[in-house]
């Protein structure tokens, strides 16, 4: 994964993506390494520790929404659903 590549996927600027990334390395959860076919594109690589704070948000993340659905029932929540794609879908117009 390259800068272009988030910036693409989150829709940043450059400079904000600059700023994040660095704050990230700062922080120990990715490395800048250069690629082998050119040095001046830098491949981000997480580190031990991003996955380990992955595995930790995606548990969290998983709580949360048993939480939030504990007593919904299967229909109610495919009806849930089902209505906020279609207001994402109208939104996307």
């Amino acid at each position: 994964m390259f800068q272009k590549d988030i910036e693409v996927e989150y829709g940043l600027r450059a400079p904000t993506a600059t700023n994040m990334l660095k704050e990230m390395v700062r922080n120990g959860l990715i490395v800048r390494q250069p690629t082998v076919y050119d040095n001046r594109l830098k491949q981000i690589i997480p580190t031990a520790k991003a996955h380990e704070f992955e595995t930790q948000i995606l548990a969290d993340i998983n709580g949360l929404e048993q939480r939030m659905t504990r007593r919904i029932t299967t229909d109610d929540l495919n009806t849930f659903l089902s209505v906020v794609d279609q207001m994402l879908l109208n939104l996307a117009d």
